[in-house]
């Protein structure tokens, strides 16, 4: 999807090995000015259970609070198991020990995983 208006970005990648079986989850994509999603489901996994990979991505002049509510709504949509999420979101939770950001990420069943580059 493309934001009207937008000339600049609105654009989400998922590498996937050609032995992987695949399918879009379009239920769970979306393209606003807060937040841009895509998710895959990998079928051909070696448990035998699909894998559910998301990438996200949190336009910096997009609206944090709004935001977080759209990922609210996303992340309770999703399956319960074997979900994986990666992306950039323009937050620095290592700035504030408590975040709204945090309450939703943990209240939907996800731990967060930083790097530091």
């Amino acid at each position: 999807s493309k934001i009207s208006g937008k000339h600049k970005g609105s654009g989400l990648a998922i590498y996937v090995k050609e032995s992987l079986l695949f399918s879009e989850l379009s239920i769970y994509n979306q393209c606003s000015p807060n937040l841009e999603s895509l998710f895959i489901s990998i079928n051909n996994t070696s448990n035998q259970n699909p894998v559910t990979i998301g990438v996200l991505y949190r336009p910096p002049s997009g609206d944090e609070h709004i935001f977080i509510s759209e990922l609210n709504v996303l992340l309770q949509k999703l399956p319960l198991n074997n979900v994986y999420i990666c992306g950039d979101l323009n937050i620095d939770i290592l700035k504030n020990s408590k975040s709204k950001f945090e309450d939703v990420i943990f209240s939907n069943g996800f731990a967060p995983l930083i790097s530091i580059a």
